[in-house]
């Protein structure tokens, strides 16, 4: 028991050295967290709006119990593309391989059923499974960045004029990336934050694969911190208020 444990562990610091640095959490280190995820998007922005006019439009992806619908034939495509040891990517998929679960209410146990998705949650590995999964996950547009925190992606596309604007670029690449492994996008809860101080731009709206377009909001919440398109906090201040 005890040497399964320390075998996971390890190969737990061996993967997370796969891992790029736009994803804020299960990495283990102390720049994972929702607060430096927070300061890096609103870094990104300021920095690009305190060097001249223009606009940075902040995507914000969900994803639709991602948890559970990761795929295993996914990951361990992950794994090699990344390059991770074939012993390591081998074991990863006996790991993954053959679970089952069972559920136990009022004293009696439901029969075995095969668990034919998702990564194992409450596990060492499970965690970075999952990022490695949205590791693949990149931008296609050097004008944009992505801030990962576990399933939570939200991509900043920073631009000076209605010619830059390539964001319906990323969100496509997103729809084809969520197509092909499997995660597919609430799209109902998926929306675009415009920070514009340009007077006069015109943003073009993203259209989704069902023809429709994504919600243009002039607030929302994002890791715990409600976010404004005027990047004032009042918002936010009156409602920690009111919980308190």
């Amino acid at each position: 028991m005890l040497e399964g444990i320390v075998i996971h562990h390890w190969l737990r610091h061996r993967l997370l050295l796969y891992l790029s640095s736009n994803q804020f959490t299960f990495t283990g280190n102390t720049g994972g967290s929702t607060t430096n995820a927070l300061l890096t998007i609103t870094d990104a922005v300021l920095r690009h709006l305190d060097s001249g006019s223009g606009a940075s439009r902040l995507l914000l992806v969900d994803f639709s119990k991602a948890f559970d619908r990761a795929q295993k034939g996914c990951i361990i495509k992950c794994l090699a593309n990344l390059g991770a040891p074939r012993e390591c990517v081998l074991w990863i998929e006996n790991f993954l391989t053959g679970r089952k679960q069972r559920v136990s209410f009022n004293g009696t146990l439901s029969t075995w059923r095969s668990v034919i998705s998702g990564v194992p949650q409450g596990s060492v590995l499970g965690p970075v499974l999952f990022a490695i999964l949205v590791d693949s996950l990149q931008p296609v547009d050097a004008q944009s960045q992505y801030i990962k925190y576990a399933d939570d992606i939200t991509v900043v596309h920073n631009i000076r004029n209605e010619r830059d604007d390539r964001l319906q670029s990323e969100w496509d690449a997103i729809c084809k990336w969520s197509a092909d492994f499997q995660l597919p996008i609430n799209s109902k809860k998926t929306c675009v934050l415009d920070i514009i101080t340009r007077k006069g731009l015109s943003l073009q709206r993203i259209q989704t694969p069902d023809d429709s377009f994504l919600e243009i909001v002039h607030s929302t919440k994002l890791l715990g911190i409600i976010l404004k398109n005027n990047l004032k906090w009042d918002e936010h201040i009156k409602y920690c208020v009111k919980k308190a």
